[in-house]
């Protein structure tokens, strides 16, 4: 890291207030500024905010900085830092009027409280920049044994307690199958048992053992060797009776997970061995009659407690995913190949600190078979996944419509570097369940090779809550169908007359707000179409960001429909064709981009 700024804080003032359980601090403060990039003053304003409660303390700073940048002209820099204590960095963020220092309002920051001479000096610190992503250093091949720190965002997780995982170990035997040749009994029950004793590994050795619904329980951690396969039953009874779960963004008593939690804490699915779905012929991949779109088939008034889909009596079955823990803290996926899924493969549902890295799944030519759905869920990290799906590839999800707004948990504070994405309906999707929001995400260091879509931007009318402060950069895509794509309408086989573009509705509570979305620093090898927009009429998607980019591609814009503020900067476009459609959009600006049309006539 390079220091860039260094500030000698003197603390004015300090005015706290509590309420028994939680202190807030007020403390203003002025500063001197001195390095090679910046001298200058803090000016009068400047203030820290710090708050004390029974789980920690945080801080949060704001001022601005008067003077002279190193190339001797005036300005100024606007300085946010926040950090917790205990912590040893803080995650500042820069908006400088200097065009020498403009690299500040891009860069990755820390910041560091340094009182070793018994003065308060904030070091801000610029970190490296990033590597340019090959098709050698992504993917699950790629992976190194240790996670790399966490520097390129404010995520503040706790770890996961490996040693928890190291107390016991216990390995399944062969002769513990049941009449039918299955061993969900016996993987349940060791589980059970290491949970009680404090918590373990329960290892899978190689070869194929055949179950029903495992539950993980808090502390355990299940390992499959190399060379083990679970594979799961295809029979409806083997994942009843029903358990809390959330299906496609709503609430449900239904089949939950081929591997299940609920409410744990620290618990691990992890080795080199693989998770396998039934069989193509099996009894739950036969064609049922449909109950359309979920938001149509269950009663959002009806308690979650009798929304049962068990296929009994007439009842609908929704097939389970892979893996899905629910209301769980420390989870951690790595290592694990996911194979034949049914639907989503792996899919944390109001989870936090959760670990995901090394994973690989196959599940091309299976519907609705995404790779990593996160789901209402906080302080994720993904890292060194490989995936080739029948649907999107990674997922970022918060609810669906009235449901999705009543229990209002967002999925935000989501980190995915170094992972690969093949063949998939999205790259990266955010949406299309939107209700409890979908913020705070970073993107970086990875390869798309061969996705429809690359950046995938998806909400209904009817979804509720929006996508907000997402960035991408430093992705290298290859073969791509549409680079960037904004479906917010969706079609009428599903959304009917709510997908109808025109007249502009009234704006409801579940009306979706899209907007801040940052796209910088990538490579287009090749694709068909580069950016597509079909926004929503009375509140068209905002402030969109595509900077620092050569794209090759046939066409540069395919259509641009209810936007208000689509900004191209520092473009290099080769493109084959010339069309383009814009209609209902504003504040759509070009800076410094050179668009070129070789083949044209």
């Amino acid at each position: 890291m390079e220091e860039i700024i260094t500030i000698l804080i003197t603390v004015l003032s300090s005015t706290m207030v509590s309420d028994g359980t939680t202190s807030k601090n007020f403390l203003p403060f002025s500063g001197e500024a001195k390095s090679e990039y910046f001298v200058g003053k803090v000016i009068d304003g400047g203030v820290d905010t710090q708050t004390y409660s029974p789980t920690g303390g945080d801080l949060s700073a704001r001022y601005i900085l008067e003077g002279k940048d190193c190339a001797g002209k005036d300005c100024k820099i606007f300085i946010e830092n926040n950090g917790k204590f205990g912590e040893e960095f803080t995650f500042p963020k820069i908006v400088t009027d200097s065009d020498t220092l403009k690299f500040l309002n891009t860069s990755p920051l820390k910041g560091k409280l340094d009182m070793s001479d018994g003065k308060l000096t904030i070091r801000i610190y610029r970190c490296q920049p990033l590597a340019f992503p090959t098709m050698e250093t992504v993917g699950a091949a790629a992976m190194p044994k240790d996670i790399a720190p966490i520097t390129e965002m404010d995520l503040q997780m706790k770890s996961i307690d490996r040693n928890a995982f190291a107390r016991k170990t216990v390995k399944l035997n062969a002769k513990q199958k049941d009449s039918r040749g299955m061993y969900t009994k016996a993987i349940n029950g060791e589980i059970a048992k290491l949970s009680r004793q404090g918590g373990g590994t329960l290892v899978i050795p190689s070869g194929t053992w055949k179950t029903g619904r495992v539950t993980l329980m808090s502390n355990v951690c299940l390992n499959l060797e190399e060379g083990a396969v679970l594979e799961f039953s295809g029979e409806q009874r083997d994942f009843l009776p029903v358990v809390f779960t959330r299906h496609e963004g709503v609430e449900i008593m239904g089949a939950g997970a081929f591997i299940y939690a609920n409410g744990q804490k620290n618990i691990a699915l992890t080795g080199k061995g693989v998770v396998r779905g039934p069989g193509m012929d099996a009894e739950m991949r036969q064609p049922r009659k449909g109950i359309g779109v979920i938001e149509t088939a269950v009663d959002f008034n009806m308690p979650v407690s009798d929304r049962v889909f068990d296929g009994k009596e007439g009842r609908h079955f929704y097939v389970p995913k892979s893996f899905s823990p629910i209301n769980c803290v420390g989870v951690l996926v790595e290592g694990v190949s996911f194979e034949r899924s049914l639907l989503w493969n792996v899919n944390p549902v109001y989870c936090e600190d959760v670990v995901i890295r090394g994973v690989t799944v196959s599940s091309v030519g299976i519907p609705a078979s995404d790779g990593i759905d996160i789901s209402s869920s906080k302080n994720v990290l993904i890292e060194y996944c490989t995936l080739d799906c029948g649907d999107d590839c990674f997922t970022l999800k918060a609810g669906r419509c009235e449901d999705g707004k009543r229990v209002n948990k967002p999925t935000e504070n989501v980190l995915i570097r170094h992972c690969m994405a093949r063949q998939g309906h999205g790259g990266i999707t955010c949406g299309s369940e939107t209700a409890g929001n979908i913020q705070n995400v970073l993107l970086h260091s990875c390869v798309f090779d061969g996705t429809r879509s690359a950046f995938r931007f998806k909400t209904r009318r009817n979804r509720g809550g929006g996508i907000n402060n997402i960035r991408y950069e430093n992705n290298l895509l290859r073969n791509i169908s549409e680079t960037v794509t904004f479906d917010l309408l969706g079609t009428s086989k599903y959304m009917g007359t709510l997908a109808q573009r025109k007249p502009a509705l009234e704006i409801t509570p579940l009306t979706p707000v899209v907007k801040d979305i940052d796209i910088r620093n990538f490579t287009v090898e090749s694709s068909d179409r580069f950016i597509s927009i079909n926004g929503i009429p009375e509140i068209p998607c905002a402030n969109v960001s595509i900077s620092d980019a050569t794209i090759n591609t046939n066409q540069f814009i395919k259509n641009m429909r209810d936007a208000d503020g689509v900004h191209f900067r520092n473009l290099k476009v080769t493109a084959t064709s010339q069309p383009l459609e814009i209609d209902n959009c504003k504040n759509i600006t070009y800076e410094n981009c050179d668009i070129s049309y070789p083949s044209a006539e």
